[in-house]
């Protein structure tokens, strides 16, 4: 089953990529769901290094997110 959660966090991490393609295409997109789930995904896989280092850069980018990331910036 973790390999389906790895699998999911990468699609995920893909679509947050492609966004600026998104916008130049104005298509409209918006990425913080998405990235709270991408780094559920990726600490349900046992990836919990990889989830950290998501949430801190979507943390930086996007700081309303802080609330709903803080469990996996807190190792």
């Amino acid at each position: 089953q973790e390999g389906y959660y790895a699998r999911a966090a990468q699609t995920f991490q893909d679509l947050v990529e492609l966004q600026p393609v998104f916008v130049y295409s104005k298509i409209s997109y918006a990425p913080e769901d998405d990235l709270v789930q991408m780094v559920a995904w990726y600490d349900a896989a046992g990836e919990q290094k990889k989830a950290r280092d998501i949430a801190q850069e979507a943390v930086a980018a996007i700081p309303v997110l802080q609330s709903k990331l803080n469990q996996y910036l807190k190792e």
